[in-house]
């Protein structure tokens, strides 16, 4: 390039944060990546999951989805599992806590899973080029896979019951805190970086605090927020690929 030739200008990358499902639409989602954001519990569930040698996860909308999908499965080769509002469903292998997701359970199996809010979320990204599960156990990966891409990026939060959710706003704020200063936030991007501000010094207090936080210890399953709150515990990054989630 000659000293008259003018500089050569790239676009900086751009990253959004969409607080709730609603605000999850095709025009958001048509040319950016997608990363969905269910920290308790659906992808915090999922990264566990793959992380302790599940083949893949195929997310479903309803429990008759799942069983549908799972007659279509060789016997052995998968596993059903998910929630409603909490609670296992009865005739499911597994519920949505990631502890029950061990290597000899999981190791070479499809994961099933239909949840209250995640595997709904993901249904809203079905035509988003390119979709990942973040969460606060993934939250490092995520974004180093994010500075490679460089490329416009909305963080999709679950929330609950089609409401606002406090732990995956917090989680996607951690995540924009973490991405490199030459990226442009979004309205939304900006505010979950300062609600994340908020918690950073003790990011397990946002699930703690969080009304379906609350909610889970009330029904005897506040061991997960323990689990869900394991900043960074896996280095992978679940990609949408065709029909499943894998890595």
């Amino acid at each position: 390039m000659s000293d008259r030739d003018p500089p050569v200008l790239t676009a900086m990358p751009y990253v959004e944060a969409a607080f709730i499902p609603g605000q999850v639409g095709e025009e958001q989602v048509s040319e950016a990546v997608v990363v969905a954001i269910d920290v308790l519990r659906a992808t915090t569930t999922a990264v566990t999951a793959l992380a302790n040698g599940a083949r893949a996860i195929l997310p479903v909308a309803e429990p008759e989805d799942g069983r549908q999908t799972m007659a279509t499965f060789p016997p052995g080769e998968a596993l059903l599992c998910g929630e409603r509002y909490g609670k296992p469903l009865p005739g499911f292998h597994l519920g949505n806590s990631p502890a029950e997701y061990r290597p000899e359970v999981v190791r070479g199996k499809t994961i099933i899973l239909t949840t209250t809010n995640g595997t709904l979320l993901l249904a809203k990204c079905a035509k988003a080029p390119e979709v990942l599960l973040g969460a606060l156990v993934n939250a490092a990966a995520v974004v180093e896979w994010l500075e490679a891409w460089k490329g416009d990026v909305l963080l999709a939060c679950a929330g609950r019951h089609g409401g606002f959710s406090l732990e995956d706003t917090v989680c996607a704020g951690l995540i924009v805190s973490r991405l490199g200063g030459e990226w442009r936030k979004g309205p939304g991007a900006a505010e979950a970086l300062g609600l994340y501000g908020v918690y950073r010094r003790d990011l397990r207090r946002a699930l703690w605090e969080s009304p379906h936080g609350r909610y889970l210890c009330d029904i005897g399953l506040g061991d997960d927020l323990v689990d869900c709150a394991a900043v960074d515990r896996y280095h992978l990054v679940p990609r949408r690929q065709g029909e499943v989630f894998g890595v």
